[in-house]
């Protein structure tokens, strides 16, 4: 299909260099060796890719006037989940920020700085994902402290830096120095028979959509390989009550598009979420097909009916989109695949 193979399909390309000691991503200079991706799941993501483009291309086909969206700073390459998403639903990409309908501040940093623009974006409150500002957002917003002064704890925490997607979690025991730049939070005893079991919540409109269930080996807890993913609904994972949590953290971060690492301690029974990616990547690759696809449908009908008229999303916190963009959203495609 001539969407499939324009050269323009895969300007993405060019993000990455091959070298003599493997293949480099350009703009920030990181190696991607086996630790980070293993050839397998190249494959199934180049799979995946595939799909997401032909479903992408027949629903623009099918709807010519489906809403366009702007992305900045930066515009998403494949393998974020909001490409995908969008993508799926049959929107388009706008050529300038004049003409879209739909606009969502997208920056793959830590800390952002707010765009100078007449118009409304998706997620462009939403500035510092830093872990320390996860842990104190979270603290405002349940009632109950994930944060931990290292100096006074007196039990096993979490130490972890600051930059988002750093992985680089570690085990201490407190009474410990405070070291700079790090960030201290209660270790959580989110395990099931013998493995670290973390609830990739899905947000959109600030609100949970859908979980993935990842487990992998306690001493690899930190790892970004698992052992089982699986889709999961929301009321599978969360009561009502902590849906409810889920949602005012989101307002606090005022997080409107994103993924939560959310952990579910065996000891108190209590959710603590631990991280925000606001520029989340997948969906993971070892979900069998029929997971992704339904997450990906899910992801693409919320987003859809996110910027539809009558969108539930009015607070102050969580804004609804543009009313130009609702408009525009009329005409959007109807989801009608089947799972």
């Amino acid at each position: 299909m001539v969407f499939l193979m324009s050269t323009r399909s895969f300007w993405w390309l060019a993000e990455f260099k091959l070298t003599s000691k493997g293949i480099i991503v350009r703009k920030n200079g990181t190696l991607l060796t086996s630790e980070i991706i293993t050839p397998i799941e190249i494959v199934k993501w180049l799979g995946y890719y595939i799909l997401v483009r032909t479903v992408a291309g027949l629903r623009r086909m099918a709807y010519p006037s489906s809403p366009q969206i702007w992305f900045a700073p930066d515009t998403p390459r494949p393998w974020y989940v909001i490409w995908a998403a969008v993508s799926w639903a049959g929107f388009r990409f706008a050529r300038s920020e004049t003409d879209a309908d739909i606009h969502f501040y997208f920056d793959d940093s830590t800390w952002s700085a707010p765009l100078s623009s007449t118009f409304e974006y998706v997620n462009g409150r939403c500035t510092d994902i830093s872990k320390s500002r996860v842990a104190e957002a979270f603290d405002e917003a349940v009632g109950y402290r994930l944060s931990v002064d290292p100096n006074v704890y007196d039990k096993l925490a979490v130490e972890k830096g600051q930059i988002n997607g750093a992985h680089d979690g570690r085990i201490v025991r407190c009474p410990a120095v405070a070291k700079t730049g790090k960030s201290y939070e209660k270790l959580v005893n989110a395990t099931e028979n013998g493995m670290a079991v973390d609830l990739r919540t899905s947000i959109v409109g600030g609100k949970p959509v859908a979980v993935i269930r990842k487990t992998k080996p306690i001493s690899k807890r930190f790892s970004i390989h698992n052992s089982t993913v699986k889709y999961l609904e929301v009321s599978e994972v969360f009561t009502a009550a902590e849906t409810t949590l889920i949602e005012g953290f989101c307002a606090v971060m005022k997080l409107q598009w994103g993924a939560l690492d959310v952990l579910r301690d065996r000891d108190d029974g209590r959710i603590y979420i631990v991280d925000v990616n606001k520029t989340d990547t997948g969906p993971a690759v070892d979900l069998t097909w029929r997971d992704r696809i339904k997450l990906t449908q899910a992801l693409a009908d919320a987003v859809a009916a996110y910027v539809s008229p009558g969108s539930t999303s009015t607070s102050a916190s969580s804004p609804s989109i543009t009313t130009s963009m609702a408009a525009a959203s009329v005409s959007r495609p109807v989801s009608t695949a089947k799972e």
